[in-house]
C-alpha cells in the first residue's frame, strides 16, 4: 500500500518565518489516499479538539497516525525547525466541526515544542 504522507514534499517545503516559523506542504497527504483517510476518520459529533481514541476510527487513520509518529517524519521536522525531539511525547487531537471562534492564529502552551 502507498504511504499516506509524502515525506519528500515535506523535505522540499521551505520554512517560512512570518508571523512565526511554519511550513505549508501542498500534497503532504497523497491524493490517492485522501479517500481512505476520509472513510476512516473518526465521526466526531461535537466541536472542539478531542484526543485521538475518544471516537472510533478505522485502519487507514491508524496508518496515518503511525506515519506521523514515525522516525522519518520526526527527523524532517527536527531538521526543518532545528530541534531535538528525541524522547519527546507526541500528542494528536482531532476535530469534527469548527466554531466561528476556531482557527485563529495563537501561541500554544509553553510546554508544546512544535505544533
Amino acid at each position: 500500500m502507498t504511504a499516506i504522507c509524502d515525506i519528500d514534499a515535506l523535505r522540499a517545503a521551505s520554512l517560512a518565518h512570518d508571523p512565526f516559523d511554519h511550513l505549508i506542504v501542498p500534497g503532504f497527504i497523497r491524493r490517492a489516499r485522501i479517500g481512505d483517510i476520509h472513510r476512516d476518520y473518526p465521526a466526531i459529533d461535537k466541536p472542539g479538539s478531542v484526543p485521538v481514541g475518544v471516537f472510533r476510527h478505522g485502519p487507514a487513520f491508524d496508518e496515518l497516525l503511525d506515519e506521523l509518529r514515525g522516525d522519518a517524519l520526526r527527523d524532517v521536522f527536527e531538521e526543518k525547525f532545528d530541534l531535538d525531539l528525541t524522547g519527546r511525547p507526541t500528542m494528536f487531537t482531532v476535530r469534527g466541526m469548527c466554531r466561528p471562534t476556531d482557527g485563529k492564529v495563537h501561541p500554544d502552551s509553553a510546554s508544546k515544542i512544535i505544533t
